[in-house]
């Protein structure tokens, strides 16, 4: 489980974009992530179907990966 929450990840994309030197692959990744984060907070407030939560649930977790992936 990650205790990750979305403004958390507004910031760390920001930063990274005002950073000439931030690799663009991670912004990419970080924006990616705080995107999915943030529809998974709007569906879980929407009552959305458990389905498509799973699925968000699963693009968050690769996109985890992603983001540790380019960090390492």
């Amino acid at each position: 489980s990650s205790d990750v929450c979305s403004s958390d990840l507004v910031y760390l994309r920001e930063t990274l974009l005002a950073e000439p030197a931030a690799p663009a692959d991670l912004t990419k990744a970080v924006g990616s992530l705080a995107i999915t984060l943030d529809h998974l907070a709007i569906n879980n407030l929407a009552g959305a179907e458990k389905k498509y939560q799973t699925q968000l649930w699963q693009r968050f977790g690769s996109e985890i990966a992603q983001v540790q992936k380019r960090c390492k």
